[in-house]
């Protein structure tokens, strides 16, 4: 608990500093865990130890608290679009400037052997050696249940989760 506290005052300590320095207006930071620092328990993939926050600071970057279910993926094209840089490039992650509020969104989570791909609050469960098996989340009671999802939906887990491997492999 006291170095959560300490990280907390540290963090807040280097901006007090970082915006009274010359770097401040020409620098964009980016502060994001990876997921809960006690990821476990028996669920096939505990979604609501992934829910993390992520905070984007720097002169020019209006304060913002978004709600929507985002990727780690995203922060790339997002600070890029901040910095002002347009253009194509070869990322998967989505510019979070750019998208409609009520973007449904979605995420990846990786549980030990398991991956979850999270759109909106429906779900898709990969396992090892078993059919995608589909699911609701509850935000509010942080809570799977079985719900059937769309072979297009089940067919989206599934690239996302084999396209870092394949793309490695092809070296796409």
């Amino acid at each position: 608990n006291n170095t959560a506290k300490y990280a907390d005052y540290a963090v807040g300590e280097f901006f007090k500093l970082a915006k009274q320095s010359s770097y401040w207006k020409d620098t964009l930071f980016v502060v994001v865990a990876d997921h809960e620092s006690r990821v476990g328990g028996a669920s096939l993939v505990p979604v609501e130890q992934f829910r993390i926050p992520a905070i984007i600071l720097g002169d020019g970057v209006a304060p913002k608290m978004d709600q929507r279910v985002v990727s780690q993926i995203d922060l790339a094209p997002t600070l890029l679009s901040l910095m002002g840089v347009s253009g194509s490039y070869p990322m998967l992650g989505r510019d979070l400037t750019q998208v409609d509020d009520n973007w449904p969104g979605r995420a990846l989570m990786q549980y030990d052997k398991n991956m979850a791909y999270l759109s909106g609050d429906d779900v898709v469960i990969l396992q090892p050696e078993r059919e995608p098996a589909g699911y609701l989340y509850d935000f509010a009671s942080k809570t799977l249940t079985h719900k059937s999802q769309s072979d297009e939906m089940k067919q989206m887990a599934l690239s996302w989760a084999l396209w870092g491997s394949l793309a490695y492999q092809q070296q796409l």
